[in-house]
């Protein structure tokens, strides 16, 4: 009777595991389909039209302005909102700014787009932000 007990508590384990896997699977999903979603909005196209206005890759990023960072980083969580609630349950380290990183790069947006959104004057800067996200996951 034993091993009935014990094959039950190993059958449900793996149906445990299972789930736990389609259930990062679906969230890796929503992640994209919200990124998909973002890169066709207006917001996204302006962002990448700002990030080019200086030129070529080894100009600096311009800056945006407080005032548009907030309402960029407002906007880019809203439209993420389901998939930030599973980042933040998966990795609670992660701050606000690391989740609009995760979410910027699951948009498609290139380098000196997502430096632009965060602040930053090149995209140095925003290498060593994604070396720090990468280390906290």
């Amino acid at each position: 009777m034993k091993e009935d007990g014990n094959d039950k508590i190993e059958k449900l384990k793996q149906l445990v595991e299972e789930y736990r896997k389609q259930i990062l699977e679906l969230q890796d999903e929503a992640m994209c389909l919200c990124g998909h979603r973002f890169a066709k909005s207006e917001l996204c196209r302006m962002i990448v039209e700002q990030s080019e206005k200086k030129g070529y890759h080894d100009t600096p990023v311009p800056l945006a302005s407080y005032v548009q960072r907030e309402e960029i980083q407002k906007k880019v969580l809203e439209a993420f909102a389901d998939g930030i609630f599973a980042l933040k349950t998966l990795h609670p380290k992660l701050n606000d700014r690391d989740l609009l990183l995760l979410c910027l790069q699951a948009s498609g947006l290139n380098n000196r787009a997502m430096a632009y959104c965060l602040g930053y004057p090149d995209i140095h800067a925003l290498y060593k932000h994604k070396e720090r996200v990468r280390k906290k996951i």
